[in-house]
């Protein structure tokens, strides 16, 4: 087919098949968006794309004004929301005006009635975005007035009527004086994350969870600053103890993923990464995924439950991610099972990477860990700050930037980067690596910082014959060639 000069070949191609380059390039925060900026044609034909992205607003009012600018027709597109719901502005309430609901009524105070407009208006603004699959609210997470409480319970429940297929949803901040009991509206709900704290008893909050029988993925974020130390109690303002615990566990079905990840003070013990809820996660055998996410080392009984639960477990994919996480820890507490074919695990420098690399080697030269086809290292010069997965930074959302990245990344956005057997620069938040494992050759991450280097390993071993020497000088001796 003759293409003519003033043509590209891009529109030689159906529209079904432009759009699928369209959404692969777009849709992604990864990824730029130079693509529109090529011709007016593929502007007015991709741009619908970009609302493909994760929306992320921080706060209602910049939710309410960003409708207001956007075009209407490209709003079903949004998948993905994360929403701050912030308290109500109440300054109106100091004018003259407001102090009175009907002439000749005596004066009062229309507080609630700001609420109920505010929930009307986020009842308004979500009808507009009506494909949203996954959602992540955030909560005011110092201390929250009675009336804040009440307009976010009523939020809540109003999610059912304008999401019921939703898919994920995420609680992150204060949500204690808030009920689980919203959750029964969402049958097709696949992944739940709270921080083990609400509303519901343990007995409510399994009978919750176990009638979502999609339900496969559950994740605990648990931040210290919101509880009081070594008690498992809310802070001051409340006594209600934690309402996710072992027994919650046992009531469960069907998960395949348990994520705990816990920052809390270092007199503090661990609330969710316990010996009590390992021995109960031992009764599922479809879980395939673990990971673990602590501002401070597990103790001995802890490893030790752990090491069971491996035991009892089809586990494939294993995140470890503590400080003073001993390489010599893997061995000891047997925290490699033969299923295992995955293994993020935290190297606090280049001698402990090499002894982690030397560990596997001789386990596999010994006939274990065979399955075991991807090993990540993974360290970062900043830890334990308020840990969340990697968000989107849309500048027409009113997201909060964060101007560094390379000492601020957490394993959770590690996570989320796929490793190639292509050729690729530095793994930073604008580049990735996009093509897919090859499970019959072996990956190798090492992460510091902003550069990310990657190895892939030409053999299913690694020689047994290596010298104490630089990481990078052993990997290169080893058959791992370096992607740069």
């Amino acid at each position: 087919m003759v293409v003519p000069a003033d043509q590209t070949l891009l529109f030689t191609l159906p529209l079904e098949l432009r759009e699928l380059i369209y959404r692969a390039v777009l849709s992604s925060p990864l990824d730029g968006t130079e693509l529109l900026r090529t011709c007016r044609e593929i502007y007015l034909e991709a741009q619908k794309f970009l609302f493909e992205r994760p929306l992320s607003f921080r706060s209602q009012s910049v939710l309410f004004h960003w409708l207001n600018r956007v075009p209407p027709e490209y709003l079903p597109q949004a998948k993905v929301l994360s929403l701050n719901i912030q308290e109500v502005d109440l300054r109106s309430l100091l004018s003259a005006p407001a102090l009175v609901s009907h002439p000749g009524d005596p004066p009062r105070l229309l507080t609630w009635e700001l609420y109920e407009a505010e929930l009307e208006r986020l009842n308004h603004a979500l009808r507009q975005l009506p494909k949203i699959q996954r959602i992540i609210i955030r909560a005011v997470s110092g201390r929250q007035s009675f009336l804040y409480r009440e307009c976010l319970q009523r939020f809540l429940g109003m999610l059912g009527s304008l999401y019921p297929d939703l898919v994920d949803i995420s609680l992150e901040g204060k949500f204690h004086h808030q009920s689980l009991s919203f959750l029964s509206s969402f049958k097709k709900l696949e992944a739940f994350s709270f921080d083990g704290f609400s509303a519901s008893s343990p007995s409510e909050t399994a009978g919750v969870l176990a009638g979502l029988q999609r339900l496969t993925s559950l994740s605990l974020v648990s931040q210290g600053t919101m509880l009081s130390p070594g008690s498992h109690m809310h802070s001051d303002y409340t006594a209600k103890r934690q309402s996710f615990t072992g027994g919650v566990v046992n009531k469960m079905d069907n998960l395949t993923c348990f994520s705990v990840t816990e920052t809390i003070p270092v007199s503090a013990p661990t609330l969710f990464f316990t010996p009590e809820i390992l021995n109960s996660l031992q009764k599922h055998q479809s879980l395939r995924k673990l990971k673990v996410c602590l501002s401070q080392t597990p103790d001995h009984d802890t490893l030790t439950a752990m090491r069971s639960f491996l035991e009892h477990t089809q586990i494939r994919i294993l995140d470890l991610d503590w400080p003073d996480l001993e390489p010599n820890a893997v061995g000891t507490f047997s925290l490699m099972p033969e299923c295992l074919e995955e293994l993020w695990i935290r190297a606090k420098s280049t001698a402990d990477a090499f002894d982690i690399i030397w560990s596997i080697a001789e386990s596999r030269k010994a006939g274990e860990v065979q399955a075991l086809y991807e090993l990540v290292l993974v360290r970062t010069t900043q830890m334990y700050g308020i840990i969340s997965p990697f968000g989107n930074e849309r500048k027409d959302s009113g997201a909060e930037g964060t101007t560094e990245y390379a000492d601020t990344v957490s394993f959770p956005w590690l996570y989320s980067l796929p490793l190639s057997e292509t050729l690729c620069g530095e793994l930073t938040p604008s580049s990735r690596c996009a093509l897919p494992r090859m499970r019959r050759k072996r990956s190798i991450l090492v992460g510091h910082r902003g550069a990310y280097k990657s190895w892939v390993c030409e053999s299913h071993g690694i020689p047994n014959n290596v010298e104490q020497r630089g990481l990078s000088q052993y990997l290169r001796s080893a058959g791992l060639h370096e992607l740069s």
